[in-house]
């Protein structure tokens, strides 16, 4: 499945936008460990590309996209900080290994 970059930071932050009463708030470290999910996730699915991949260039520019793909995230996650969040979408999150574990937190 191919998830474009936007499209990954775009989907979790739908995730994390859900106001409720009685949910904890997004911080800075959520969104830290959260980061670091998606970066890993990115790579996890990346991975196959880059092992069929004959050029090296190709393999950076995966790594690199990587890179963006977080940082890019990291930089909206960090608008959201103190806003109202479902906890169990939030442990899912933390748990993802895949854009498909990512994009499930969602559709649970």
């Amino acid at each position: 499945m191919h998830v474009g970059a936007k499209g990954i930071g775009c989907v979790v932050l739908i995730a994390l936008g859900l106001p409720s009463c009685d949910h904890p708030k997004l911080t800075d470290a959520d969104c830290t460990a959260i980061g670091s999910r998606v970066e890993g996730a990115w790579l996890a699915d990346a991975n196959e590309a880059v092992t069929v991949a004959q050029t090296e260039q190709y393999r950076r520019y995966v790594k690199d996209e990587g890179g963006r793909v977080t940082a890019r995230w990291l930089d909206e996650c960090r608008k959201l900080v103190g806003a109202e969040v479902d906890p169990q979408e939030l442990r899912c999150l933390k748990k993802a290994a895949s854009i498909d574990d990512v994009e499930h937190c969602q559709t649970r």
